[in-house]
């Protein structure tokens, strides 16, 4: 219903119908759309100034692509308890966004791919605060196995999928192997997808026999529970630290504000949870 009430009242919206990044192939992030589906805003068709910039209640969000569907289910939440928010959206990588910074856009928020990505944009002065919204875990997912732990790669001599060498779960991915010395037996088998394709998709597909993925991926396609995935330890890998950074200009805004706290609730926290953060 809110989205029917959202598409009457702003015609503007852009509701994008479900593409798979995977059908981007090989390009770098800037090249990617800068949208998501499904998502409650809009995302500026150039880079000349928008008269909807002027929206008072208007919350500029850049959000890393990792985040992307559990920030859909964030933003539903939101805009259903807040109908007269809105939302102008990019998504992309570090770099996309100092591109976008340079291009004059302004953002209020950031969900980062990692905390260390928060704390520069601190240390420059661009942003205020930075803060842990939630944690990743990494699964190991081989689909044509039964996995009870890591052993299972070696009943096998083929591709270990991981993910793009830019993600953190792609260092997740090598650390566990590291932390069970078997990352120098296993590095020839290693295979990180390019930028802009799918891990998840070449697995499910059987282009990749198994995969240290995100457990949060795993969640989303509903398959946590099946006898192929295992959810790696926490002990397994170090902290791969998701945050939400509140930028200058955003600071002293009551609307942005409003958000920035909503991130940090318990239905906010229980979205994440649910959506297999820690």
């Amino acid at each position: 219903m809110i989205k029917t009430l959202l598409k009457t009242l702003w015609p503007f919206f852009l509701l994008a119908s479900t593409v798979s990044l995977a059908l981007a192939g090989p390009m770098s992030q800037s090249e990617l759309p800068m949208s998501q589906p499904n998502f409650q805003g809009f995302v500026p068709e150039n880079r000349n100034r928008d008269e909807r910039e002027e929206d008072p209640n208007l919350v500029r969000l850049m959000i890393h692509p990792t985040l992307t569907e559990v920030a859909d289910k964030l933003l539903d939440e939101y805009q259903a308890q807040n109908p007269d928010s809105r939302f102008r959206i990019h998504q992309g990588s570090q770099n996309d966004l100092l591109d976008l910074i340079e291009d004059n856009y302004t953002f209020d928020l950031l969900l980062d791919a990692e905390i260390a990505e928060g704390m520069e944009m601190v240390e420059q002065g661009r942003a205020v605060e930075t803060r842990v919204l939630a944690l990743g875990r990494v699964a190991l997912w081989a689909p044509l196995e039964t996995v009870r732990s890591i052993n299972v790669l070696s009943l096998r001599d083929d591709k270990i999928g991981l993910h793009h060498e830019s993600s953190p779960y792609h260092r997740a991915g090598k650390e566990i192997l590291e932390r069970h010395e078997l990352l120098e037996d296993y590095r020839s088998r290693l295979e990180p997808v390019p930028l802009g394709q799918s891990l998840y998709e070449q697995v499910n597909d059987r282009e990749i026999p198994a995969a240290f993925i995100e457990y949060h991926r795993i969640v989303q396609a509903g398959i946590q529970r099946r006898r192929e995935v295992l959810k790696m330890p926490a002990d397994h890998h170090g902290s791969i630290t998701h945050s939400a950074t509140l930028m200058r200009e955003g600071a002293d805004r009551d609307r942005v504000m409003n958000f920035w706290e909503y991130l940090f609730s318990d239905s906010a926290q229980k979205i994440l949870e649910d959506a297999g953060f820690d």
